[in-house]
């Protein structure tokens, strides 16, 4: 221990116990500012020995461009004294023998003897935590930079995927105009040497018979497709709305039966329904025949020659639910909902059965948009069920 000449038998007392054991630096000074004693802990951490500092003025181990201040603060304090104690969010820093500043705690407080007051500081060096903070600071400030940039990047890439997506939109607006027309008159003219074929007003010899139903169901697949594409390009920019009014299901599925009359052919063997004592319900009336008409149309695609579908509804807490059920192949469980992804085919990706992928994808958006659901189920008939869910009228 380091002290005057004064006559501080009181002080070095308990200055003397506490040092001993404190882990903190601790300096006492006169209310002139004067160090009169000062622990090892405080040598150590500011680089001076007790000779070096006793007498001389606290604001030695204060760093050069605050000393004038500190002067008033520590005048301020010993007219004032009260106790503060350390922490908070002010670094402060100290003066280090060498010169350098180091980043340090102060709690401050006040001695009295039966001759003098003095003041006493307790000091920690905080260059560890002062660093690993200053790192966080650093790397917090990077990664608020890197978001930004990221942020920017992904907006540029967001106008360019906005600008791409219209520009597809265009081209396939473009795309089915153009291909309706000729495809009509492809279709159109199929669909007449069918009859002349049927009626025995024309022949062909051989195999050339079959020629237009090959043509017309080719152009029927393309007539199809473009629609879908058209469909899809209203659904994907967010255009599908509802409007939604009260609806019978045996007028909507009388509906899309007669308009899937194309595709069932040859391949539906039979549609049976059960829809005794059901309710009106909520829906859109084209949204939810086009739906209806994809789910047929997936019947006769994938539940296989001569397959049956049975069509019935139940109610459920203000809900009608309507089942489709075939007695095809069905569909793995792990399968149902990648079904309603576009261009999902599963096990017919590269299968006999032409298709894109896009009928259940729209059935899906067009429930979505009247504010219903679908989904699939295994259905007791064997294969699949497909059910769709509407709010009660």
């Amino acid at each position: 221990m380091s002290h005057s000449g004064l006559d501080l038998t009181s002080v070095e007392q308990f200055a003397g116990q506490l040092g001993d054991a404190s882990p903190s630096g601790i300096v006492i000074t006169e209310t002139s500012g004067t160090i009169v004693w000062i622990n090892a802990a405080l040598e150590k951490i500011f680089g001076y020995s007790g000779a070096d500092l006793i007498g001389k003025p606290i604001e030695t181990l204060v760093p050069d461009d605050v000393k004038a201040r500190h002067v008033g603060l520590r005048d301020s304090f010993a007219r004032h004294s009260s106790r503060r104690s350390m922490g908070g969010e002010i670094v402060l820093f100290g003066r280090h023998r060498d010169g350098r500043n180091i980043p340090i705690e102060v709690g401050l407080g006040r001695l009295e003897t039966d001759k003098q007051a003095y003041s006493i500081a307790f000091v920690i060096d905080v260059t560890p935590r002062y660093a690993h903070e200053k790192e966080l600071e650093i790397y917090r400030h990077n990664l608020e930079q890197k978001v930004e940039e990221r942020t920017e990047e992904l907006r540029i890439a967001l106008r360019s995927t906005e600008t791409n997506v219209k520009l597809l939109q265009d081209v396939l607006q473009s795309f089915s105009h153009e291909f309706r027309t000729p495809l009509s008159v492809i279709v159109g003219y199929a669909e007449m040497m069918k009859s002349m074929v049927d009626g025995n007003i024309v022949g062909f010899a051989g195999d050339l018979e079959d020629f237009p139903d090959l043509i017309l169901d080719a152009g029927n697949k393309l007539v199809d497709l473009v629609e879908k594409a058209s469909e899809m390009t209203v659904v994907s920019s967010g255009g599908a709305s509802a409007q939604t009014i009260p609806l019978t299901w045996e007028d909507i599925i009388d509906r899309a039966r007669r308009r899937s009359a194309k595709s069932m052919r040859g391949k539906v063997r039979e549609i049976q329904t059960d829809l005794a004592d059901v309710p009106k319900v909520k829906g859109d009336e084209e949204l939810l025949i086009r739906t209806l008409e994809f789910l047929i149309e997936n019947t006769a695609k994938y539940a296989g020659p001569e397959s049956k579908l049975l069509i019935s509804a139940e109610n459920r807490e203000g809900w009608c639910r309507l089942r489709l059920d075939d007695n095809g192949d069905g569909l793995n469980e792990a399968d149902y909902q990648k079904a309603f992804e576009p261009f999902e085919r599963l096990n017919q990706k590269h299968g006999s059965v032409s298709g894109v992928g896009l009928g259940l994808t729209l059935a899906h958006a067009y429930m979505t948009a009247m504010g219903g659901k679908i989904g699939m189920d295994h259905s007791p008939l064997g294969g699949l069920r497909v059910w769709l869910e509407l709010p009660l009228a």
